[in-house]
């Protein structure tokens, strides 16, 4: 079934208008990325109150410090992939733009200079994983490393891990 009517103005089987439902999707996750800081500092108390407790009883865990390293690395990776994204979007939109000539031509040179974008990203952002935990004893042969973890179990267990 078509997720819009012949008509393209309404939802079939709910008789909403278009511009109505698209106004309401835009609301609803404009609200969730309002939230999600408040959300996260929730969450965030109750690891720190856990933590407390923890440490109370004399459990060693690790440094909360950690925790300042993943939030900034993880901060800074986003900001450098959207600046990347900028950078190369207008290069591989006139690059696609000279080699082909789609129907619906806007979108898919968006979803094609975007894939692109990410397939770069991720390959490099693996490409760094495996470079760091290179050495560590609990990342396998099989998987690049020179640690010496079994290859048996990766999948024991999948999906319940």
């Amino acid at each position: 079934m078509p997720i819009i009517s012949e008509d393209n103005n309404t939802i079939p089987c709910r008789g909403i208008p278009l511009r109505k439902a698209q106004a309401f999707i835009e609301t609803t996750v404009k609200l969730l990325i309002f939230l999600l800081p408040f959300i996260s500092a929730y969450i965030f108390y109750k690891v720190y109150l856990v933590r407390k407790e923890a440490f109370k009883m004399g459990v060693n865990l690790n440094d909360s410090s950690d925790l300042y390293y993943i939030v900034l690395c993880t901060s800074l990776l986003l900001v450098g992939r959207a600046a990347v994204d900028r950078m190369v979007r207008d290069y591989l939109h006139l690059k696609i733009e000279q080699l082909y000539d789609f129907p619906f031509w806007e979108i898919k040179k968006k979803k094609i200079a975007y894939d692109s974008v990410s397939l770069c990203w991720y390959l490099i952002i693996v490409t760094y994983g495996i470079y760091i935990a290179w050495d560590s004893p609990q990342f396998p042969s099989c998987l690049a490393g020179i640690g010496s973890g079994s290859c048996d179990n990766l999948a024991k267990n999948w999906p319940f891990v």
